[in-house]
């Protein structure tokens, strides 16, 4: 298949570029305007309860991928790597470590404002010692949310409810530690406002994915960058407002019959963090006639907000999605949400992307590609490279093995 295939990107992820400018502008006019300033992990559940109480969040590791896509990176894992952490670990903790000590308060494209107050969430062990170097190298108060044990014996979740319930008293401890520490007071009215539309953002989401079924698939993981609002914005009309021009441009190339790419040969599932420093890999596949018009990635901001119970479900949208994307408790869980996903969007290959800098969310992919292959007959392809760090990246090598696995692909289907 030598042709290249046009790639058609949506035209409202356009608009996305401006939302995310106006969000980091938004921060240091924030921190101007004496705003308390918080530090938050990338979870649903916790953003909207900072607009609730009128605190501006922080994304540290939307940060990260933004520095890599735009090849600041390497510099940063220099600056992380000459204090001591080791070029094996997490990218992402490398980048945001590596950006405070090399040019935090140096007025870079996107500077991030110094927090009053950290959220740190331990989800791993990077992730934890992530959230540590931050509280050492700006000294102020932290509250560390754990996300308790979903397995026990054998993988089996011995008690959700009670998972459920320890989440909540965790989510409760940081109202109380905003409270105490800014002079921002929950306000329940507000809550609920906030609540209803995270909600609606949300299912405008859900939409925009499941419109992926179609066949021509309307969008490609080129358009990654439309997920922005559920990392940052929930909880704002803004997201609302945008998302519904995203489900309507998509529900409208549906009606049409207009694809993602002209000429739609294999359809394919993404599983992993996408590799932030190489976006333009997924255009190497459109050009393939081979879209991957799925993932397992985006899935994980699909959770929704009881608006009669916000607290509660802003929980189980912290934890659960997540655990399922990581296979927890059990890798079984996440092989079958996945024949799941192959079946319902007409998947005939699936790429298995190994990453060296998260462990938690490659694990099991062996034992992922035998089942594929084994029950359903989907070939599948594994290649591993760092999601963050580019310096160890070789397209030419990555390429040929895709090339390689479209070869197999039209034998599959021949």
């Amino acid at each position: 298949m030598s042709e290249k295939k046009r790639g058609n990107r949506l035209q409202t992820v356009r608009e996305t570029r401006g939302l995310i400018m106006e969000f980091y502008q938004g921060m240091l006019k924030a921190k101007k305007e004496g705003k308390p300033i918080v530090w938050i992990p990338p979870l649903g559940g916790i953003v909207e309860l900072l607009y609730a109480m009128d605190v501006q969040p922080v994304i540290p590791e939307h940060f990260g991928p933004l520095c890599a896509a735009m090849g600041l990176a390497p510099q940063y894992f220099e600056a992380a790597e000459a204090k001591g952490y080791s070029r094996d670990i997490c990218g992402y903790l490398r980048a945001e470590l590596g950006y405070l000590y090399d040019s935090f308060g140096k007025k870079t494209l996107f500077d991030l404002p110094k927090p009053d107050l950290l959220i740190a969430f331990v989800g791993c062990m990077p992730n934890f010692k992530t959230w540590q170097g931050f509280q050492d190298f700006f000294q102020v108060p932290v509250i560390w949310m754990d996300q308790g044990v979903f397995g026990g014996p054998g993988g089996l979740i011995m008690n959700m409810d009670a998972v459920i319930d320890y989440g909540v008293l965790m989510f409760k401890r940081i109202i109380s530690f905003i409270e105490k520490h800014t002079d921002r007071r929950l306000d329940e009215d507000k809550l609920r406002e906030v609540a209803k539309l995270s909600d609606k953002a949300s299912e405008l989401f859900a939409e925009i994915q499941n419109y992926r079924k179609a066949i021509p698939a309307p969008f490609t993981m080129s358009d990654i960058s439309v997920m922005f609002p559920m990392v940052a914005l929930t909880g704002l009309q803004k997201a609302v407002d945008f998302l519904t021009e995203v489900r309507d441009e998509v529900k409208e190339r549906v009606e049409q019959g207009i694809g993602a790419v002209d000429n739609e040969q294999f359809r394919l599932l993404w599983d992993n963090i996408p590799v932030w420093h190489s976006l333009k890999l997924f255009r190497y596949f459109e050009e393939k006639g081979a879209p991957l018009i799925a993932d397992t990635y985006t899935r994980a901001w699909t959770g929704r907000i009881d608006i009669d119970k916000p607290i509660e479900s802003a929980v189980k949208k912290i934890l659960l999605p997540v655990a399922v994307l990581a296979g927890l408790p059990t890798l079984d869980r996440k092989i079958d949400w996945m024949l799941r996903l192959v079946k319902s969007h007409s998947i005939d290959g699936v790429i298995l992307f190994s990453n060296r800098s998260c462990k938690p969310l490659s694990h099991g992919q062996l034992d992922i590609k035998d089942v594929l292959e084994r029950e359903l007959g989907i070939p599948s392809l594994i290649f591993e490279a760092d999601h963050m760090d580019i310096r160890d990246y070789s397209e030419a090598q990555i390429k040929a093995r895709i090339d390689a696995f479209i070869e197999l692909l039209e034998a599959h289907k021949a």
